[in-house]
Parts: structure tokens; C-alpha cells; sequence
């Protein structure tokens, strides 16, 4: 809500939860619906939101009209909304912005999305429900605002500079009239405006751009206007001239007029072989500069990033996390290998055992499987269902083995002698069965003395930890390390990806590789800038790792540990840039998908080695090839030995007898040697798998980016098959043009300076025609590719600078061929994309300074070029500003700055101006008249009408990725605007306000008759008080009969004022495409439908 001012809604306060607010809807840039809804529920919601319970009646007449509206445009009302398209999302949002009868309706850039057909089909149901309600609309398209709008406020840094309706605009903002001339080809200007200065005086032309001269006439002169017509029509075949037109101020000059008028600064263009021209380096000087380069910006975008400390910072974190959990665990600290056999505890044999002299023989029966606590061994003991007291003879038993199922017993034989019987399927059956003997001897020998009791245990020799061999004790040692360094590795090594990703995000590594940046200048600086700053992170972990005592290494080991890291980090960069080729759209993405590919090759892989692979050799060498498993397997080596060594010094202190230096003598397996060996546990393995996996990697990075680029220009599909889409009903000179240009040679190619022979936007999937653009450049040209929002129009710039392929045409630049040449043809070209471009850490002055040492410029003249492109584009005030701070203006300004920085002599710009103040608009346009003046040749893709008549020598009419014509803008609107619209504001007089409306109404009907006499299908399409606007259809126009007729005719018909004015070039682009279509309506009609080969194969040049 404003601070001051108040805003009053039919007579009341507009308050936030006032009774106004209902009768208030508004979409602003998202359309503010839900995604889970299907169209029909959403529309139901809407329609019930705003109808109070007493509408219940309207409530299915509301939903049944919006939804049969909608029926026309999206695929079904069962769709999800977050499944339509970003215009049938736009058309729905309108639907429930207009339902319930809503009268007021705010909308701000409502088509900024919309391809041309949907922007049509969203103002025809504005139009159709324009009647009692009141739409408010913000848009930045002065056409689209004359167009769909009764009344027009033009607002200027936020200030209203005018408003009222378009003729009011007109008539009180502009004092002249345009004469548009269009002449033949090489004629000059100058004669033609010294025979108009024989009938006005002191007349220039105001734009001379192309083949189209524009004169600008005061009003005062609109009698004379008649005479000079009829002898520039008797004269124009000695004047060489094509046609005549006078129209009309244009809303958009009037707009350009109002916003410019106080706000234009001076602007310095400084003189152009100072501004672009740079000293021609050796190559050898040039790699060396851009080596340079991308050292400078791995200073100003990666070493300031905040990410690595955030990954140090959760890297102590997890350290600290899993030695706590270490003590948790409670793992012994000694390698217990005691496994008990027989009975564990004294009191167990007198409560187990039964008195041999109370039976005949003790039957075995069973014996139990324990893991006692702390202890990594098994025993096998005696528990009270083990044994039982039978009567009669084991030994008579044993004949009957087969229906035996006791493992053993103890019989007496005689009175001295025991009999033990034990089955082999019991685990130490042999001590086992002992030690029942002998406590059975103990318990009849002393019947009273319970306390004589034998225990055994055994005591086997552990294994070497160095042996991969799956036992417990094992397990934990090789994965106790491994484990704190595989949880903190991922995150460390995908912090690399970020920057990478980023670059792809905003198209910098594009602008990089266009200004000359080579595969093995940025893939080599970046692994070795990354290297480096990776081993800073290794040596971090290391230290955090020993001051919490993870390992207990000392100096030596965490050396080793370095070691490991490092050449780790060598081959694990290289896996995180292949992550950031194929993961490119999101930088949260990208980050976890390297962390989880990290991770499972890592962590993962390492413990599937130790528990379900059980060690196996095969898998351990395969596994080797992934970095995260080597790694850790080398950690897992050095902390074995390293556990393995504190062991034995244990044992041999114990020891009298033992020293360090016999202590592999009296301790065994004690003997150890260096970690540089091949045979466990040696780290050779690890680093030279590592390394061979890095060079494996890095040899793929490059294999992908080459056959990335060759797989631009090639296509699945047989081409020889593919017929350029020409077809019968296609504009005329579009047609000469791909013929023209199909059938020149190598010669005519290297004549123009950028030579466009049928290149596609796509390659159907299915049938044989092709869209296809041709067209051809010389020095001093300047070419617009003209068309509605979303039409295909960046995709056609991204094509004609490399970053996007194409199949089926051919590009010749200077001659060089663009699939074979591109790298030299880079060299020529600057380019300014419409979107992104630029990196948001990085400032304007950083920016430019890294395009130039990229480009070539020495680095003693960086500082002038900057000097310059600052003062021609007025950047001096925010260059040291981060660009996520700037405004789209700012950034526009400076992407246009970076397609200056070198000797471009071809410009590609997307959209120039989009978005622009009118100042800011004012200066690029004449810093880029001045460069096609100074000989450079430029292409610009825009929707700007007015930036066509200022900069274009001609356009392309372009319509979903289709070239619909070619010519300048004048000769299009010469050729399809039918008729002409007139704007008459007649004088209202009379005494009394009954006579004035009497005296309205007669000259309303003699205006109306006039009109008529001009065509009699003359319609009136718009009018607000004395205010009229008449559409005109004739055929051609005669301009001097026209004025003639308007001069003479305006005091009899009580003229006040009056304009002439054609259709807009978004109207041109309808007409055309309306053209077509009736053609294409008419050939089926007449010879059937149409072949799908209707012209012969595309001509090909021969290559030299």
C-alpha cells in the first residue's frame, strides 16, 4: 500500500481487508495456483471462492462458461495444472482471475511467456469481457499497450510522465509526421532530400538505416503534403525510388520522447580503432595470458567461495560424531582370542554334571554356541540340558549307531577306568571330551570337595591384521579408519563441483570457450588449482583427525595419510567434473549426486568388499578402479600395520627377554616393512590404481567434450532424405533468398561476411520437411530477427554463435566453414545473451578484466579498455559492485560490454535492450549504430518494433522457429499492412450541452459517410467521446489522394485533429501467417493435399 496518496475503489478507501478488497483480482509474474490441482478443480475453487452463499444459483453457470473456454486451449480439465504449459497455465490464471463477475482486474507482464498465438488467444477473452469491468495492465511493450489499451499511462523511473488515450498521446506529444521512402539499392540519399527541400525547407532525413529513409515532417507542412507526394510519385523512377509512405507519430517514439527528454545524459563513444582494435599476441604469449586468466578467476570466484569452510567445519564435526561413537562401541582394546571349551564357570560342573555311580553311562546331548561379551572368539560349553543319566551300556548302544542322537558319552569300565565317546561333529570335540574326564575323575575322587574343578580355554595364534582374511577382530580394524574418512571425503571432493556448475548455469563457460579459452587450458588449470586446494583440505583432515585421535598415527603414518589423500583427490576431481557435465541445471543437484556417487564408489563399495564379498581377490581389483575404494583401502593398510605394530610392542614388552631389535624373533609375526610395496599392506596398489583411474578419467572429460561438439552438427536422421520447408505458399523473396544462396559457391560464400544457408531450428522426428533460415551478411549491416515472445528466436542466436548445432544447413563466416572452423570464426564474433551470462559473485570490473585477458588484449592496455567501455556505456558509478546486486539494466549494460572487449568484427546480440529503461535504450542503440557505421556487422534478436526502425537494414519475420519473410521493416509493412487506421478527434460546439451533442452528432455522421466514400468496409473500432478510430481497408494506399483529401475535407467535417497510422509489426506477423494460411487452404482445394517433397534437394557447396 502507498505511503502517501490514498487509492479509492468506486468511491471507497481501498483497505487491505476492507469490503474493496473482493471486488479487486490480480496476477502478477507466477500465475498463484496450485500445481496438485487439475484445471476443473481449480476453476471449481475459484468459482466458489468468490461467489457468496447466496449466488449458490451461479455458481454452475460461472463454472460451466470458464470451463467450456478453457476446453479450447488445454488438453483436458482433468490435467494437473503443473502439467500444462507455461501459457495454458497464463489462460487458466485469467479464467480465475475473471470469474465471479470480478470488476477490477490487475495484471503485470501477462504475455511475458506466451508464444504469439497464445498472447492472441489470452487478449481476445480480455476483449470478449472488457464490458463492465476495468483492467489495469503493466507491460513494457508499447505496441501490445496500443493494442489492447482504451487509455495509456507512460511511467518513467517512477514518475508518470503522460496519460491519456493513444490519439490524445499523439496529437499532444507529437508535432510532425513521418515520411518513410524506401529506395532501390545503392542509390544515394542526398538527392532525394534535396527535391523534397524544394517544397520544404531545412529538411534532413531523421533515420537512414538500409535501403529506408525517414524524413520527419512538422505538421504545419501536412497542407503542402499533397504536392510534394504527387511529384515524388510522378518522379520516383528518375529518384530511384520504390515507394512512399506518411504515416503518423508512432506511439513508441512518442514514449522514446517522453522518457528521453530530461534524462538523456552525454554520452562518449570513444574512437573506435582505440575501443576495440588489440595488439595481435603470439600464440605462444596468448596461452600464457589465458592461463593466466583462469588462475586469475579460480582468485575471484572459487578461493572466495564459503563452501569449503562449511565442509571443514561438517568435517570436524563428523570426525568428532564418529570417534564419540567409537567409545560408545566399546571395543576392546586387546585382541581377545580366547574361545572357553567345556564347562566356563566352577559351579557349573557340580550343577551340570551328574554322579557317574547313579547311572549307568552320561549321555552327551547337546552343548551350546556362545559369543561372550567383549570378546571376539566362539565357545562351545555345557549347559544343564547337555547331559543325561542312562541305565545300561553306551557301549551295547553303539551297535545301534543309526538311531543314535547323542553326541558322545562317559561309561565306566571297571573301577578304574573311564571310557569317553565324542562325535567329530562337535567343535574341539578332543578338549572337549578331556575336560569332562577329568572333572568326572574329580568328582568321584572327592565327592566332598566341590571346589576341585578343571576349566579350559584356548588360546589360538592371532592372525596378522595385514592378512585380508574375514574375522571379526579383522573387520574392525581395516574398517574403523576407512570409516571417518569415507563419511567426510564425499563432501570434500563435491564442493569441487559447485564452481563448475555454476559457470554452465549462467553460460559462462560458453562465453569462456567463444572468447578462445581451449579443453586443455581450462580442464588443466582447473584440476591443477583444484589439486592444490584439495590437498589444503587434506592436511586439514589429517591434523583434525589426530588432535581427536582417530588412528593414533604418528608423524610418519599421517604423512603416508597425506599421501593417499592427495593423489586420491588427483583422480577423484576428475570423476566430480564428469558429475558437473551431466548434471548441470541445479547446483544443490549436482553437489549430491557427486556426494552420493562418492560415497557408494567409496564407503559403500569398501564395505560390500568386507561383508559380502568376503575379501574376494576379483572384486578387490575391480573395486580398485574407483578412487573411494583405493583410498580407503590404503587408510585400511596403514591403520592395520599401524594397530598391528602397537600389538606387538604390547606383547613384547610383556616379554623379559624381548627387544626392538629381536622382537620379530621372540614375538610372532612381528616383523614389518616399509608402506611402499606392492604386497599388503603396502599402499602401491592404492596410489597406482588412483593415478591410472585419473588419467582414465581425464581422457574420457575430453573424448565427451570433443564428441559433444562433432555431435552438434550430426543428426540420427538420413538427411539426404530431408527436404527444406519452401513450400508453394511461402512468402516470395524468403523463397529467392534459400534459392539465391543454395545455389552460390565457395566463392560468393567468402564474399559476405556471414553467410546463413538453411539452418534448422530442430530436425523433426518424423516426416521430411525442414524449417530452415538462410540469409547473408555484409560489412556495414545490421539484421533483426523480429518476433513475438517465446517464437524461437534465442534458439536461432544460440545456433548462429555455436552453442547450439545444427544438422541440416551450413554457416560460412569470412568464408570459413562453421562446423569445421569454429574456434577461428570465435574469434570474430562477440555475443550477448538475453539471459544469465554472467557469474554473481564476480563484479563488473572482474568480469571484463578476465574477457580480456581471454581475448588477447595485453595486460598493460586492460586498464584503457576498461576506461573506455565504461565511459561509452556509463558503468563508471557500480564496477566494483557484485553483479547479484545489480539491476537487469546494470547487467544488460555490462553483457553488452563483454561482446566489445576485443576486435569483434560480428556482433550477436539476444535482446539488446529487453527490459530497459528508455535512456539506457537510447544509449546502446547509438553506440551500436556507430559500430555498424564504423564497418562491424551486427545480428540482434528482438520484439521491439522500435529497435528495428533504428537499427535493422532488414529483418526476418520469425514465428515458431519458421522464417515467415525477409526484408526491411518499412518494405514489410508496405507489403502486408492491408488498409491503414484513422484517428479523428472532431471539435465540439454549441452553445448549450444539447447543442453540442446535436452538433456531435451530425458531424459524426458526415465523418462517417466520409470514410465510407474512402472504402466502403470501413469500420469504426474504437471511440470515447469525440474521439474516433477507423479501420480502413483498402488495397493500396495513394498517400497524396489520402492528404489531399483530409485537408481539404477538414473544416467541413469539423476536424479538430487527425492521424494516420499502419498496423504494428506484430499485426504484420498475423497478417502473414493468416496470408499462408489462406494460400495453403486454396493449393489444397485446388490440386489435392499437399506432396511431402515439394522441392528438390538441398544444393550443397563444393569444399576448397
Amino acid at each position: 500500500f502507498p505511503l502517501r496518496g490514498n487509492v479509492y475503489i468506486m468511491g471507497n478507501p481501498f483497505e487491505p481487508n476492507g469490503e474493496a478488497r473482493r471486488l479487486v483480482d490480480f496476477r502478477f509474474d507466477e500465475h498463484g495456483l496450485n500445481k496438485h490441482l487439475t484445471v476443473e478443480q481449480t476453476i471449481d475453487y475459484h468459482v466458489r471462492l468468490k461467489l457468496s452463499p447466496s449466488e449458490s444459483d451461479r455458481y454452475e453457470i460461472e463454472r460451466r462458461k470458464w470451463l467450456a473456454i478453457l476446453d479450447q486451449h488445454v488438453e483436458s480439465r482433468g490435467v494437473r495444472i503443473g502439467k500444462l504449459s507455461s501459457g495454458s497455465m497464463k489462460l487458466v490464471a485469467l479464467c480465475c482471475c475473471l470469474a465471479g463477475d470480478t470488476p477490477i482486474i490487475i495484471l503485470e507482464e501477462p504475455t511475458t511467456q506466451l508464444t504469439g498465438r497464445e498472447a492472441q488467444i489470452f487478449w481476445s477473452i480480455v476483449h470478449a469481457e472488457k464490458e463492465n469491468r476495468a483492467f489495469i495492465i503493466a507491460t513494457y511493450n508499447v505496441g501490445e499497450a496500443e493494442h489492447v489499451a482504451d487509455r495509456i499511462g507512460i511511467l518513467s523511473m517512477g514518475v508518470l510522465e503522460a496519460s491519456g488515450t493513444p490519439f490524445f498521446l499523439r496529437s499532444k506529444f507529437s508535432s510532425s509526421v513521418d515520411l518513410v521512402i524506401i529506395k532501390k539499392p545503392h542509390v544515394p540519399d542526398q538527392p532525394i532530400t534535396d527535391y523534397i527541400n524544394q517544397f520544404m525547407q531545412n529538411i534532413e532525413p531523421e533515420n537512414e538505416i538500409g535501403d529506408s529513409l525517414t524524413y520527419r515532417l512538422p505538421v504545419i507542412y501536412r497542407p503542402r503534403l499533397q504536392k510534394l507526394l504527387i511529384h515524388l510519385e510522378i518522379d520516383r523512377k528518375m529518384l530511384g525510388i520504390e515507394n512512399v509512405r506518411v504515416v503518423g507519430a508512432e506511439l513508441s517514439d512518442i514514449y522514446m520522447t517522453l522518457v528521453t527528454s530530461f534524462r538523456l545524459q552525454q554520452q562518449m563513444i570513444p574512437d573506435v580503432t582505440q575501443t576495440f582494435k588489440y595488439q595481435v599476441v603470439s600464440q605462444k604469449q596468448l596461452t600464457k595470458q589465458r592461463m593466466r586468466a583462469m588462475f586469475y578467476k579460480k582468485m575471484i570466484h572459487t578461493a572466495p567461495n564459503v563452501w569449503p569452510i562449511i565442509m571443514i567445519f561438517t568435517s570436524f564435526v563428523l570426525i568428532a560424531i564418529i570417534a564419540r561413537l567409537s567409545v560408545l562401541l566399546d571395543m576392546p582394546k586387546e585382541r581377545q582370542n580366547s574361545i572357553h571349551i567345556g564347562f566356563r564357570e566352577p559351579e557349573d560342573v557340580v550343577k551340570y554334571l551328574p554322579n557317574l555311580k547313579d547311572c549307568g553311562y552320561i549321555d552327551i546331548r547337546s552343548a551350546v554356541k556362545v559369543n561372550k561379551k567383549k570378546s571376539v572368539g566362539v565357545s562351545r560349553t555345557f549347559d544343564d540340558d547337555s547331559f543325561v543319566c542312562e541305565k545300561g551300556s553306551y557301549r551295547n548302544n553303539l551297535r545301534k549307531k543309526n538311531e543314535l542322537r547323542s553326541f558322545g558319552a562317559v561309561e565306566s569300565d571297571g573301577d578304574e577306568h573311564l571310557n569317553g565317546y565324542i562325535s567329530q561333529d562337535m567343535f574341539h570335540s578332543a578338549p572337549m571330551m578331556l575336560n569332562l574326564l577329568q572333572n568326572v575323575i574329580l568328582r568321584l575322587s572327592y565327592p566332598m570337595q566341590t571346589d576341585l574343578v578343571v576349566l579350559v580355554e584356548n588360546h589360538p595364534l592371532p592372525t596378522q591384521l595385514s592378512q585380508k582374511i574375514n574375522v571379526l577382530d579383522n573387520k574392525i580394524a581395516h574398517i574403523h579408519v576407512p570409516l571417518v574418512v569415507g563419511c567426510i571425503i564425499p563432501l570434500t571432493v563435491s564442493v569441487f563441483v559447485i564452481p563448475l556448475v555454476e559457470e554452465e548455469i549462467y553460460d559462462v563457460r560458453f562465453l569462456q570457450h567463444m572468447a578462445g579459452l581451449g579443453l586443455k587450458v581450462f580442464w588443466g588449470i582447473n584440476l591443477f588449482w583444484d589439486w592444490f586446494t584439495f590437498f589444503v583440505y587434506s592436511v586439514i583432515i589429517v591434523v583434525i583427525m589426530s588432535l581427536m585421535g582417530i588412528g593414533g598415527f604418528g608423524f610418519y603414518e599421517n604423512a603416508i595419510m597425506v599421501v593417499l589423500l592427495t593423489t586420491f583427490g588427483l583422480a577423484a576431481l576428475p570423476l566430480t567434473y564428469l558429475v558437473s557435465m551431466f548434471v548441470n541445471k541445479s547446483i544443490v543437484r549436482a553437489f549430491l549426486v557427486s556426494v552420493l556417487l562418492q560415497g557408494v564408489s567409496g564407503l559403500v563399495l569398501y564395505i560390500i568388499y568386507w561383508d559380502v564379498a568376503n575379501s574376494n581377490t576379483i572384486f578387490f581389483y575391480a573395486a580398485c578402479m574407483s578412487p573411494g575404494f583405493s583410498l580407503l583401502d590404503g587408510v585400511s593398510n596403514v591403520y592395520a600395520q599401524n594397530l598391528e605394530q602397537a600389538i606387538c610392542i604390547d606383547k613384547c614388552e610383556a616379554t623379559d627377554s624381548c627387544t626392538e631389535e629381536n622382537m620379530n624373533e621372540v614375538v610372532p609375526n612381528c616383523k614389518f616393512d616399509t608402506f611402499f610395496k606392492w604386497a599388503a599392506p603396502g599402499i602401491l596398489p592404492p596410489i597406482l590404481y588412483m593415478v591410472l583411474s585419473a588419467l582414465i578419467f581425464l581422457m574420457l572429460i575430453f573424448w565427451i567434450e570433443l564428441h559433444r561438439r562433432e555431435k552438434k552438427f550430426h543428426t540420427s536422421r538420413d538427411l539426404r532424405k530431408m527436404r527444406t520447408a519452401t513450400y508453394p505458399f511461402d512468402d516470395g523473396d524468403v523463397a529467392d533468398v534459400k534459392q539465391k544462396i543454395a545455389e552460390a559457391d565457395n566463392t560468393k560464400a567468402k564474399q559476405s561476411v556471414f553467410l546463413v544457408d538453411q539452418v534448422e531450428a530442430r530436425v523433426p522426428a518424423a516426416g521430411k520437411r525442414i524449417h530452415t533460415v538462410s540469409f547473408a551478411l555484409n560489412k556495414y549491416m545490421s539484421m533483426g530477427i523480429f518476433g513475438p515472445r517465446n517464437s524461437g528466436k534465442s534458439h536461432l542466436m544460440r545456433q548462429l554463435v555455436g552453442q547450439r548445432g545444427f544438422a541440416f544447413g551450413e554457416i560460412y563466416v569470412r568464408g570459413l566453414d562453421f562446423k569445421y572452423d569454429l574456434e577461428s570464426i570465435h574469434t570474430y564474433m562477440g555475443y550477448s545473451p538475453q539471459h544469465r551470462g554472467l557469474l554473481n559473485e564476480l563484479t563488473p570490473r572482474e568480469h571484463i578484466r578476465l574477457l580480456c585477458m581471454i581475448r588477447g588484449v595485453p595486460e598493460a592496455k586492460i586498464g584503457e579498455k576498461m576506461h573506455d567501455l565504461c565511459l561509452m556505456l556509463n558503468m563508471t558509478g557500480w564496477m566494483h559492485r557484485k553483479c547479484s546486486l545489480l539491476t537487469a539494466e546494470k547487467r544488460h549494460k555490462l553483457k553488452i560490454a563483454l561482446a566489445l572487449v576485443a576486435y569483434n568484427k560480428i556482433l550477436v546480440l539476444d535482446e539488446p535492450t529487453c527490459g530497459m529503461p528508455a535512456t539506457t535504450r537510447r544509449e546502446i542503440w547509438n553506440i551500436l549504430r556507430y559500430i555498424r557505421y564504423c564497418g562491424k556487422t551486427i545480428i540482434f534478436a528482438t520484439n521491439d518494433e522500435l529497435e528495428c526502425k533504428i537499427l535493422a537494414d532488414f529483418i526476418i519475420l520469425f514465428q515458431d522457429s519458421e522464417m515467415l519473410a525477409i526484408g526491411s521493416l518499412q518494405y514489410l509493412r508496405y507489403k502486408y499492412s492491408h488498409g491503414f487506421y484513422l484517428e479523428v478527434r472532431l471539435i465540439r460546439d454549441g452553445a448549450t450541452l444539447a447543442e453540442s451533442e446535436e452538433n456531435l452528432r451530425k458531424d459524426v455522421e458526415n465523418l462517417a459517410k466520409f470514410v465510407n466514400f474512402l472504402h466502403n468496409r470501413s469500420e469504426l473500432v474504437g471511440r470515447l467521446n469525440n474521439w474516433f478510430k477507423f479501420y480502413v481497408p483498402v488495397g493500396h494506399i495513394v498517400y497524396s489522394f489520402l492528404y489531399g483529401a483530409m485537408e481539404k475535407n477538414k473544416l467541413r467535417l469539423n476536424v479538430s485533429d487527425y492521424c494516420i497510422y499502419q498496423a504494428d509489426m506484430m499485426s504484420v506477423v498475423a497478417q502473414v501467417q493468416e496470408t499462408r494460411a489462406q494460400l495453403k487452404h486454396h493449393l489444397v482445394q485446388t490440386e489435392g493435399p499437399l506432396p511431402l517433397d515439394t522441392t528438390s534437394p538441398k544444393k550443397g557447396r563444393a569444399k576448397k
